[in-house]
C-alpha cells in the first residue's frame, strides 16, 4: 500500500547558503525542532503556530520557513525526531539483559516512563491529528510499525514457536497494554503498577493471555 508522505522542509539554509544538509543547516534545523516540541507539549496541537517558534528560536517566520515550510511540515519532525528517541530509549533498556522475559519486562517499563512524561504528550498530539490529516493517519501507521518491528523480535525468542501471524497479534495487543497503561497512572502513580503491566505484557507474549475463545487467528 503506498503511503502518504510526510511534509518535507525546505532545502535551503538561508543563514549558510548551502544546502541544508551541512551541518550548520542540520543543527539549526535540530534547535528548531527540539524549541518546537516545547512549544507542542505546552500548547497541544491545535495552539501550535509557526509564529511561537519562530519567536523562541529567536528568527523572523520566513526564515524559520527555509526549514519547515508549513505548521504540518515541523509537526511531523517533531513527531519523528520523538519516536526515533523512544526507540532509541528502548535499544538501550533491552540491550542491557539477556533473557527475553526480563528484555520485555525493561521494554515495557522503558516505554511507560517515557510515554507518563512530555514524550506522551506529544503522541497524544499525534493521534489527535492522525484524526483529521491523511499525512499524520500515515506518520501515526508507520511509528506504529516502527514500534512492533523493535517488539517483535524479542516477543519471536520469548516464545520461538509461535508462527508469525500469532507474534504480530502478540506485539499489538502488547503495545495496546502499553499505550494505555500511562492513562491510568498519569495523575497518580500506584507501586507496583508498572510491574503489573510488564507482567500481563509476559503472559501475552508467551500465549497465555489475550487469545480469546477461538485460539490463534
Amino acid at each position: 500500500m503506498q503511503q502518504s508522505k510526510t511534509p518535507r522542509s525546505s532545502r535551503r539554509d538561508p543563514e549558510s547558503g548551502r544546502a541544508s544538509r551541512s551541518s550548520k543547516g542540520e543543527q539549526r534545523r535540530a534547535e528548531i525542532v527540539t524549541l518546537a516540541r516545547a512549544a507542542l507539549v505546552e500548547a497541544g496541537p491545535d495552539a501550535f503556530v509557526l509564529r511561537e517558534v519562530a519567536k523562541r528560536a529567536g528568527i523572523r517566520l520566513g526564515n524559520l520557513q527555509y526549514y519547515f515550510t508549513t505548521r504540518e511540515a515541523l509537526l511531523a519532525a517533531v513527531i519523528e525526531a520523538e519516536a526515533a528517541e523512544d526507540l532509541e530509549v528502548l535499544r538501550t533498556a533491552v540491550a542491557a539483559r539477556e533473557e527475553p522475559k526480563a528484555r520485555l519486562q525493561a521494554f515495557c517499563h522503558a516505554i511507560i516512563d517515557r510515554w507518563l512524561g512530555d514524550s506522551g504528550r506529544v503522541f497524544v498530539a499525534l493521534m489527535a491529528l492522525a484524526q483529521q490529516n491523511a499525512v499524520f493517519a500515515a506518520l501515526h501507521e508507520q511509528v506504529y510499525r516502527n514500534f512492533h518491528a523493535a517488539l517483535e523480535p524479542i516477543l519471536r525468542a520469548l516464545d520461538p514457536k509461535a508462527g508469525p501471524d500469532e507474534t504480530a497479534i502478540r506485539a499489538m495487543l502488547v503495545t495496546a497494554l502499553i499505550d494505555g497503561a500511562p492513562v491510568q497512572v498519569l495523575h497518580e502513580r500506584r507501586q507496583g503498577f508498572v510491574d503489573r503491566v510488564a507482567a500481563l505484557a509476559l503472559e501475552i507474549g508467551l500465549g497465555q493471555a489475550g487469545r480469546g475463545a477461538a485460539g490463534p487467528g
